[in-house]
């Protein structure tokens, strides 16, 4: 499957967001995301050791953004509903896909990561 490089970048950003939705960014997980966006990026693209500098800046942002009250979606649900819609239809079961291969490399599926796998597919 070849991707674009905005598409590829919303996916491991997710990925990362997932990642660290336990308050914690498990090696084995980011060996995963890292493994995927290697395989995938093409080289014209510069190097993927940047978009992994600006993804970790949207990272530290998504989680630092205010909490949302209750009654309203939430952060990752407002995330999710705002890119979804910009990946094609294979690029987001290649997300649910990766996110599952995250969630499961340290061995532990974390009620976080869980929740937010379920808000994923909610909005799908």
């Amino acid at each position: 499957m070849t991707f674009d490089k905005d598409s590829l970048h919303k996916i491991v950003l997710a990925s990362f967001i997932m990642a660290a939705a336990d308050g914690y960014m498990d090696d084995s997980e980011l060996k995963v995301i890292e493994k995927f966006a290697e395989e995938h990026w093409q080289p014209g693209w510069g190097t993927v050791r940047g978009m992994f500098r600006e993804i970790d800046e949207e990272v530290v942002a998504f989680f630092e953004a205010s909490e949302t009250k209750e009654g309203e979606l939430s952060k990752e649900e407002l995330f999710f509903a705002d890119f979804l819609p910009t990946i094609s239809i294979e690029f987001r079961q290649v997300l649910v896909d990766l996110m599952g291969a995250v969630m499961g490399a340290d061995g532990v599926f974390e009620d976080e990561e869980l929740e937010l796998l379920e808000k994923l597919k909610k909005t799908l």
